[in-house]
């Protein structure tokens, strides 16, 4: 029987196909569940409500929302399968969830996971029909703590959010009562704690992570011994790479500074660096210019049947489609900051037989900030590919090659110069002081790739109901710059000023 639970439970223990694998308190290298720090006397009590409405109290089927994560990564949150979150949502049932909804108090746990039933973007520390209580009971209730420095160091050193679902019941009737806890460290890695008193010890209960997709690991699931008093699990993310780098995401509102230490006139290269924002803006000294460009040399039929080439069907052309990302890039730099004017010019228009006017296929124009800081962009639907930026400061410069589309391969790289000019008697130097810095991210069709975390934000965004007011908000302010440059170039370029 025991071989038979052991090899049930290493068949489910992952890795999934982000990377996730889970490891026990009996495994090698397994986790410890001592010491188990009990935060019901120094964490801050949640309040758990009805998720159909949000209102109502409930502690038998329940969610805490909004439970911040806010001191992991500075201010950034919880790396979940590719995404920082800020915030969860805490179960009654045993669960966290990261998008969450009405179904976020189902007791009815899913096993195994994943599951595509929702919810599944969640962390199941045990997923059973379980009671807890609201403030004034004593008895039991949820608790959350953040730690700057986490008392556990299995998840490694940092920070860490501690919640403790504390003296927990089964609806059942059992006289059974115990806590669980789950621990969310910076480098996404998890680790779960369970103290005594579960007499069901997972019979009904499923502990793992999921996130959609087909992504997930179950550590166990509706079987017998496999939760046993005080014992742990540990769910081990893999390396984290945030937001690829040049494109936008909620959680890159602003550029994050990781410092690059100074070599011999900067040379040298970095390999595996981590969190692409390890390339920050910051790393150039002040910001003054920016060089964006994206073209491509569309085909013949490319200019007699695409909608481009129709001002009816998209008056925009390049600017539109191109530029787009052109100006994007240009406000993400500038933690979305309007620029207080902008020019324009077309310096080629064409359409298609049945175009009622001719669009912009080459465009250039260019972006004024507040602090003398500027950005120029470039857009053609008549060149050869290219999608690059350079941008420059006071004190370096960087290149980055595809900001768009990420050349094929399992890495991604940029180009950080800070070059050194000597001078020795007649002897003149110039050094370019170039280093080359890689980050290990699948270019595409895989689950840590870019696209995939596009769809997954963006599913986690409408299975939550809610609206993400950054979304919006960026779009409108890439909009109202796109407008403003082709009323511009309208006016032989003349400078249009943007209003705040």
């Amino acid at each position: 029987m025991l071989a038979l639970l052991s090899a049930a439970r290493a068949a489910a223990a992952g890795p999934d196909l982000f990377g996730y694998r889970s490891l026990r308190s009996a495994d090698v290298g397994g986790p410890s569940f001592l010491p188990f720090v009990d935060i019901s006397t120094t964490g801050a009590r949640l309040f758990f409500v009805d998720p159909d409405d949000g209102v109502t109290p409930n502690a038998d089927d329940g969610i805490a929302l909004d439970v911040p994560l806010a001191a992991l990564n500075g201010g950034r949150g919880f790396p979940f399968y590719g995404t920082f979150h800020t915030t969860v949502a805490m179960s009654t049932n045993g669960i966290l969830d990261f998008a969450p909804s009405p179904a976020s108090d189902v007791p009815n746990n899913h096993c195994p996971l994943p599951d595509p039933t929702v919810p599944n973007t969640i962390i199941a520390v045990l997923w059973d029909d379980l009671v807890l209580a609201n403030a004034p009971d004593p008895a039991r209730g949820g608790y959350v703590q953040a730690f700057a420095t986490c008392p556990y160091a299995e998840g490694g050193a940092g920070a860490c959010v501690v919640f403790q679902w504390h003296r927990a019941d089964h609806l059942t009737g059992s006289t059974d009562a115990f806590s669980l806890q789950a621990a969310l460290y910076e480098d996404g890695d998890i680790l779960m704690k369970f103290t005594a008193g579960n007499l069901e010890e997972g019979i009904n209960s499923t502990t793992g992570i999921e996130a959609g997709a087909g992504l997930g690991v179950t550590d166990a699931c509706d079987l017998a011994a496999s939760i046993t008093a005080d014992s742990a699990v540990l769910f081990v993310a893999p390396p984290f790479v945030g937001a690829t780098v040049g494109e936008a995401e909620p959680n890159d509102a602003a550029a994050t500074a990781t410092p690059i230490s100074a070599g011999a006139c900067g040379a040298g290269s970095i390999e595996g660096a981590g969190d692409a924002d390890v390339w920050s803006l910051e790393a150039t000294g002040t910001l003054l210019y920016a060089v964006v460009d994206t073209r491509f040399a569309a085909p013949a039929e490319f200019f007699s049947g695409n909608i481009r080439s129709n001002s009816e069907l998209e008056p925009l052309g390049c600017l539109g489609d191109l530029g787009w990302y052109c100006l994007r890039f240009a406000l993400w730099a500038m933690s979305y900051q309007l620029p207080h004017r902008v020019t324009g010019r077309f310096l080629r228009q064409a359409g298609r037989h049945d175009s009622p006017a001719p669009v912009p296929v080459e465009f250039s124009g260019e972006l004024f900030f507040e602090g003398d800081v500027s950005a120029g962009f470039y857009c053609s639907f008549m060149a050869e590919f290219q999608q690059w930026v350079h941008v420059a400061g006071a004190e370096g410069s960087i290149y980055l090659s595809d900001f768009v589309l990420p050349n094929h391969g399992a890495e991604l790289a940029f180009e950080l110069s800070q070059p050194c000019y000597h001078i020795a008697g007649c002897d003149f130097r110039m050094e370019p002081g170039t280093r080359r810095i890689t980050i290990s991210e699948h270019s595409h069709g895989h689950a840590s790739a870019q696209e995939s975390n596009l769809f997954r934000t963006f599913a986690e965004q409408v299975r939550s109901g809610r609206l993400d007011e950054t979304w919006p908000d960026i779009a409108w302010k890439t909009q109202r710059i796109v407008e403003a440059c082709l009323e511009s170039a309208r006016h032989e370029g003349k400078a249009l000023a943007i209003g705040l």
